[in-house]
């Protein structure tokens, strides 16, 4: 291969070329198991060479990372230890340190081999799972399943294979009858018997490009956790994502069961102004345009669902949909548009709360940032529509300001907030300080860059800020967030410390490599996200594995779980480069700190709700070490009364999740608390001017 550019851009996306062939076909094998296509070996030993010559580690494609390679993409199958035998694995085996030459000479043959017999495994099981549901399951016998797949090994015998079925099989019922309470046994079973039956038929649609981009993933991941390969289906759909837009019906759908089901209907998209697709409904048919034949759609996959209906702007798609409450299909035709995706877009709320000493409100702004998105083709055309977080963000201050009456406070809500565009981070970073830098970014040579605010010193806000974060705020959330805090330009609220990514990936457009002309094409080869850079605060530390620290922590389910860049495979470690001198907005300060949170942790301990939050953090926290699950009807229930493992990490992360809908819910404890503590901010800095000017 030619050498590569060594120039990189940090914007998130990177196209370098390397190379051009010719057009090869791929000759897609429909058969009970996917098979590899020739195009698929090339794609394989482009993406060993990126790995080897790009990646920040610059780690070599060697035996140690075949190693690492083999024993994920088993995992990655199967990490329960249910499915393969102690005898696939022994048949595994001589590859176990082979991968990385197969991987340069083009053969991704071992992937597809082990995912072949991963669905034999599969079909076996599903038949002994329907048999063993046929008997009566004895629920007064004192005996445990075990649940951690690292304290198994693969099972050597069809006795062993029975019995660890038996025991899963019997808790799956278990746990339906209990959930049911008052439902019978044969519903019970029936549940567990069509779940499996519907993995199954999922699993059997898988196509090669899947197994290719679960095989690449694997490899990729020991690298780094946030390096995978995309196959051309899931590249368009990250496309989709970071453009907020996309052109088709507006309607969120679901699997379920082999039916394609409308999981939500999109505001403002063709469907929600036709009004006739409902949530809940069946899509069973797809027709193109007014003349074109229906398409059977049941027992498909839906992604090929999903592509089917989705098309270019003012075509027409036609649906033939079952109602929930009717067994006669009905046809709507609805024209293609672009839908915005709104809930992934920054939104904001005026809250008032309390009262000041002269009798008015607390007026907060609360902006929900939930990822850092751009949409880069409209940029990079210059268009004046294109959407980005920090358009998007300055607008809604803008609108704050016309609201006719002045804000106490700024809260910017970045919990589950994955990070997105690095750009967009920085730029952000200037809507609330003047100018200086804002990130600094170390190359795999040592090379450092920092990047700095460069909007010419204008600011949207220079008022107090709260920063509200979670263990899920990561990557560019965590450049924002520490920028903040550095700048001493706003209090970080939230969990002990922010996710912990602090490497930039790039994205490599497989396309650009093989075609001439890859522009305006649907993604053919996929694509590679690939880490190229480390990022650093402009205090010298990097976010990587840390993450940032909050300066006031609020009791979090998060806390006590393993969430967080610490926790993933192959996570690269905590380092620091030499700081760079930036200003000091003097808005946060260690006294100031002790005292808000003081003051937060004596409200805290005597709420009732944050007392009961806490007493379910403690069971959680002691079932982190619970390897096993009671098998016995009388033991799981005590479990689940007492807060089981499931049902409590499940209710208590749908509680602090919130509803999409009410961008930040005055009423919930948990937002009320942050309410409190932004008051006492507030009302501390107007003590200090005051003192100050006395």
């Amino acid at each position: 291969m030619k050498s590569i550019r060594r120039h990189v851009r940090t914007v998130l996306y990177l196209v370098v070329p390397v190379f051009a062939i010719a057009w090869l076909t791929c000759l897609h094998t429909q058969a009970d198991v996917p098979r590899p296509t020739a195009v698929q070996g090339i794609v394989a030993r482009t993406v060993g060479y990126f790995l080897e010559n790009v990646h920040l580690s610059r780690k070599k494609l060697d035996d140690e990372v075949s190693r690492q390679f083999f024993w994920a993409y088993l995992e990655d199958l199967d990490p329960g230890k249910m499915y393969f035998t102690r005898q696939d694995i022994l048949e595994f085996r001589p590859h176990e340190t082979t991968l990385d030459d197969e991987v340069k000479q083009g053969s991704v043959d071992f992937g597809f081999k082990v995912f072949g017999r991963y669905l034999q495994r599969l079909r076996e099981r599903v038949a002994l799972v329907n048999e063993l549901l046929q008997q009566k399951f004895d629920f007064s016998v004192d005996e445990y399943l075990v649940t951690d797949g690292d304290l198994l090994d693969y099972a050597a015998t069809e006795e062993e294979i029975r019995d660890r079925w038996r025991k899963r099989i019997k808790y799956e019922v278990l746990r339906e009858l209990v959930a049911r309470d008052a439902e019978s046994y044969e519903a019970a079973v029936e549940e567990v018997r069509k779940k499996y039956e519907a993995y199954l038929k999922n699993m059997e649609q898988t196509k090669s490009h899947d197994v290719l981009e679960m095989y690449l993933s694997a490899l990729a991941g020991t690298y780094d956790p946030h390096t995978s390969y995309m196959s051309p289906v899931a590249f368009e759909d990250f496309n989709i994502s970071m453009r907020l837009h996309l052109e088709g019906i507006g309607a969120q759908l679901r699997w379920d069961n082999g039916q394609t089901v409308v999981e939500k209907v999109l505001p403002g998209g063709p469907a929600s102004r036709d009004g006739r697709l409902k949530p809940g409904d069946k899509i069973i048919g797809v027709a193109q345009g007014d003349d074109g034949e229906f398409v059977n759609v049941v027992d498909w996959r839906l992604i090929d669902v999903v592509k089917l209906i989705r098309g270019p702007r003012g075509t027409v798609v036609r649906l033939r949909v079952l109602r929930s409450d009717s067994d006669k299909p009905i046809v709507i035709r609805l024209v293609r548009d672009k839908v915005n995706i709104e809930t992934q877009s920054a939104r904001g709320k005026i809250v008032e709360v309390g009262q000041r000493p002269d009798g008015t409100p607390y007026r907060f702004g609360v902006i929900k940032i939930p990822s850092f998105y751009l949409d880069i083709a409209a940029a990079n055309a210059g268009r004046d529509d294109a959407r980005s977080t920090t358009k998007d963000v300055k607008r809604i201050i803008e609108k704050f300001k016309a609201s006719g009456k002045p804000l106490d406070a700024l809260i910017l809500d970045l919990r589950f907030n994955g990070g997105g565009a690095l750009s967009e981070a920085i730029s952000m970073v200037g809507l609330f300080v003047k100018k200086g830098p804002v990130v600094q970014v170390r190359d795999f040579r040592g090379n450092v860059r920092v990047y700095d605010d460069d909007d010419g010193g204008k600011i949207s806000w220079d008022g107090p800020m709260v920063v509200l974060v979670n263990r899920f705020s990561a990557s560019a959330s965590e450049i924002f967030a520490g920028a903040m805090q550095d700048y001493k330009r706003a209090l970080i609220v939230g969990d002990e410390h922010t996710h912990g990514k602090g490497t930039v990936q790039t994205i490599i457009d497989l396309d650009r490599q093989f075609l001439r002309n890859a522009e305006n094409r649907k993604p053919t080869f996929g694509a590679l996200k690939i880490t190229i850079q480390e990022f650093y605060r402009v205090n010298g530390e990097s976010t990587q594995n840390r993450g940032v620290e909050s300066d006031v922590v609020l009791p979090s389910p998060y806390d006590h779980m393993e969430i967080g860049e610490r926790y993933l495979d192959h996570a690269l470690p905590f380092s620091k480069v030499q700081p760079v001198e930036h200003d000091s907005y003097g808005l946060v300060d260690a006294t100031l700190v002790k005292v808000v949170a003081s003051r937060s942790q004596e409200r805290v301990r005597k709420s009732d709700d944050f007392r009961r939050l806490n007493r379910r953090i403690a069971v959680l926290e002691k079932r982190r070490e619970q390897k096993r699950i009671p098998l016995k009807m009388e033991k799981y229930r005590a479990d689940i009364e007492a807060g089981g493992p499931e049902e409590d990490s499940r209710e208590l992360m749908e509680k602090l999740n919130g509803d999409e809908e009410d961008i930040f819910d005055p009423s919930d404890f948990y937002n009320a608390e942050v309410l409190n503590i932004a008051r006492d901010y507030v009302d501390l800095l107007a003590h200090r001017v005051a003192t100050a000017g006395n």
